[in-house]
């Protein structure tokens, strides 16, 4: 997450849409957080290219819904753990990822 503070808020995007929405049009992102609550969940991602998929609402995130969702995974999985993206036809996969 170092990096100039206006591409951390251009590149990452929150999207709001049903619990069973498909990952697939997020081919490329890399998922923050993805929160599920009764029949709609919420993705935090990163991406570089725009999300265009009508399932999903696409929100500018707030510096602080970014800074805590990074807080969130690190508490979650611990240094040197993987990183979550999202893989073309299946939903979340890990990678290995270098400790943020």
């Amino acid at each position: 997450l170092a990096d100039e503070l206006d591409h951390v808020l251009a590149s990452h995007r929150l999207l709001v849409g049903p619990a069973d929405a498909d990952l697939i049009a997020l081919d490329g992102a890399t998922v923050i957080s993805s929160v599920t609550a009764g029949r709609q969940r919420t993705v935090l991602v990163r991406a570089e290219e725009p999300i265009i998929d009508p399932a999903w609402e696409v929100v500018e995130p707030t510096l602080e819904e970014i800074v805590l969702a990074y807080l969130r995974d690190r508490s979650r999985s611990g240094p040197g753990q993987s990183e979550r993206r999202a893989d073309k036809g299946h939903g979340l996969v890990d990678s290995e990822a270098e400790p943020r």
